[in-house]
């Protein structure tokens, strides 16, 4: 899990949060628990946008359908 701080760069939000998951159940158990802190529960900070992604996910998709192109 790392911070990083994006206001000297944008205007939409403050700060962002990258997060690794072992798999689909490991990260709803993270975001539920999350939402239980006093971090959110106050509330602190206000959850703007969540974007899930696969690291690498089209390389995945590519080498299983043989429709890659690269």
């Amino acid at each position: 899990m790392r911070w990083i701080d994006v206001e000297a760069f944008s205007s939409d939000c403050s700060d962002v949060l990258l997060a690794d998951a072992a798999d689909l159940r490991s990260w709803n158990t993270f975001v539920e628990a999350l939402r239980d802190t006093e971090v959110f529960a106050r509330p602190l900070f206000r959850l703007e946008l969540l974007n899930v992604g696969i690291e690498d996910g089209y390389l995945d998709y590519d080498r299983s359908t043989s429709v890659g192109c690269r």
